[in-house]
């Protein structure tokens, strides 16, 4: 397993004995997650700022650097999703009024710290929209 997260991290095998294992773990689990509109939980940005730190901590920048651009397409997405709907109404949504049906970031919880739906509802209100969130549990 270290072999094949050394090549998709680019590390030599010598910089991959100084990585801890967890971190290791944690690599493989993230490379694995299928992609979405916000991945992983609200805590997704923290771990992988965290994962920056310890990479830059032994000198590992080119893998630092790595691990900043998943932060920065996440954002890319967010942005990108709300483009798409405004596009797909004919690029205008001023008075439209669109519902939003979950905004907690996973179902079955009320937690929606970093949801990435907040995001998409920033991002429509400064197109004028008419927002309305519903979610049973928020």
């Amino acid at each position: 397993m270290r072999s094949q997260t050394c090549l998709i991290l680019k590390l030599t095998p010598l910089q991959m004995k100084s990585v801890p294992a967890l971190t290791v773990v944690f690599v493989v689990h993230v490379l694995c997650t299928p992609p979405s509109l916000s991945l992983c939980s609200s805590c997704f940005q923290k771990d992988i700022l965290n994962l920056v730190y310890i990479c830059e901590s032994l000198g590992l920048q080119e893998c630092a650097d790595y691990w900043h651009q998943v932060i920065l397409m996440n954002e890319y997405q967010k942005r990108r999703f709300s483009k798409i709907m405004v596009a797909r109404m004919f690029n205008t949504i001023t008075s439209k009024k669109i519902s939003v049906f979950g905004f907690a970031f996973k179902k079955d919880t009320g937690d929606t710290r970093e949801t990435a739906s907040a995001f998409v509802c920033r991002d429509l209100l400064e197109e004028a929209a008419n927002v309305h969130v519903y979610d049973p549990q928020v």
